[in-house]
């Protein structure tokens, strides 16, 4: 991170410290979110290994309080849910609201030869869409980021605990996970900065053109500028095809590796089970397992990329912050 988005870190953080106590409890309740379905698949260890046995299992009372406690928490995480969305939301809409107002009173306040240099459809993304993409640095850093770890810490301790080797086997394929979707992300990420920046051109012209509709058809340019959109419509639609392609690589890649996991935990697991040294339930517990494994994982090597867009789009808006009238 180079000086300037630094800088503009630093002041955006201004604006969150106010809500930092609501973003504090949101991430906590994330975090309980996130960890309550690790319950799950050890109780269907437990029902498969203590109760579905043959000759008879555990009393069917305490299967019954076993189904009543899970619902039990379930409840815990239903609540948990509704208090991190609500948290996270009123956090991060206050937060864009203060921007907004604060970008707002400062272009009101800012010279005419201001709006002669800038296009208006530029100064408009500033305070729609790019205070949009700077508001997602909260959900991303703060709050998804703490729910991930704990997903992921939780997951591993758990495998470790049931079974060291089919942890391993199940764990060797996130290192070359991680690799791939980092390689690609950083990819994705300079291609939707092209693409950000043409949309942005885009608008603007478009605000440009219809603001002087009337002097267009006065002078019958409407050909010329017809012909000028769609060169610009060419090129954005070619970086978005790029993007497109880039996104369907990054699928296949990842869902390939998603399934190799999987399929060396039954490979491995089974022949442990044949052997003895392994339940059918551990190992059913482990392939429920990997499916809470994956997600947080993937969302931890796409956080670059939200940071990355969030970081310039605040560049952006404090650009215009730097930008003072010429008389005050």
């Amino acid at each position: 991170m180079h000086s300037a988005q630094r800088r503009s870190l630093q002041r955006f953080l201004a604006y969150v410290a106010p809500y930092r106590t609501t973003i504090a409890l949101a991430t906590a309740c994330g975090v309980v979110r996130y960890l309550i379905p690790l319950v799950l698949p050890w109780t269907l260890k437990i029902v498969v290994d203590e109760f579905l046995v043959p000759g008879g299992g555990r009393p069917r009372t305490q299967l019954h309080l076993l189904m009543v406690g899970l619902i039990a928490v379930y409840v815990v995480y239903g609540i948990a849910s509704y208090w991190r969305s609500y948290l996270a939301g009123l956090a991060g809409h206050r937060l864009i609201f203060d921007l907004r107002r604060d970008l707002h009173h400062h272009v009101q306040r800012m010279s005419l030869s201001f709006f002669d240099r800038q296009r208006i459809g530029e100064v408009v993304a500033r305070m729609t869409s790019d205070i949009a993409s700077a508001q997602n640095f909260v959900g991303a850093a703060f709050v998804n980021t703490a729910m991930d770890v704990a997903a992921i810490s939780g997951v591993v301790v758990v495998l470790l605990v049931a079974h060291w080797k089919l942890a391993l086997v199940a764990l060797a394929v996130l290192p070359c996970y991680a690799w791939v979707s980092l390689r690609l992300t950083r990819r994705l990420r300079e291609q939707s900065r092209v693409i950000h920046d043409q949309l942005q051109e885009i608008s603007g012209e478009l605000h440009e053109q219809f603001g002087a509709i009337s002097t267009i058809q006065s002078f019958t340019q409407e050909e010329a500028e017809a012909r000028a959109f769609h060169k610009q419509s060419e090129r954005f639609l070619h970086s978005v095809l790029s993007n497109v392609k880039l996104q369907s690589v990054a699928l296949g890649a990842t869902g390939f590796l998603t399934a190799i996991g999987p399929i060396l935990v039954l490979w491995f697991g089974a022949l442990e089970v044949l052997a003895g040294r392994l339940t059918i339930g551990t190992l059913m517990a482990f392939y429920a397992y990997l499916g809470l494994l994956y997600q947080p994982v993937q969302r931890l090597t796409e956080l670059n990329l939200i940071v990355a867009s969030s970081l310039a789009a605040m560049d952006r808006i404090f650009e215009v912050f730097d930008t003072y009238p010429e008389v005050r």
